[in-house]
């Protein structure tokens, strides 16, 4: 490539740290995170297990790149609330009404 190219000048270079602290599926500091995280888990009841994963979820996307925590949060949000909702309405009676 040219210094002047068009890829180099709007290449994304995410905010990652060195190679060795990174945490892929396949890197050597993923097992380690996974082992923490399975150890607490199964040491928690049902309703503090689901906050857990989800806390840990958030840790693991935020290791990669804190930038997109918040994507993540509007979209747990998101889905949380249309969960509720559809919790909150009898599915099988709306259904029956639309269908001739």
């Amino acid at each position: 490539m040219t210094k002047g190219s068009f890829s180099s000048r709007f290449q994304y270079t995410p905010l990652v740290q060195p190679k060795f602290c990174t945490m892929l599926f396949n890197s050597m500091v993923f097992p380690a995170f996974l082992l923490v995280v399975l150890c607490v888990y199964y040491c928690l009841k049902h309703r503090p297990q689901n906050i857990w994963l989800l806390a840990a979820s958030y840790f693991f996307y935020g290791w990669w790149d804190w930038r997109f925590l918040f994507l993540l949060f509007v979209s747990t949000i998101t889905d949380y609330v249309c969960a509720m909702l559809l919790e909150k309405f009898d599915v099988e009676k709306i259904s029956l009404k639309t269908t001739w």
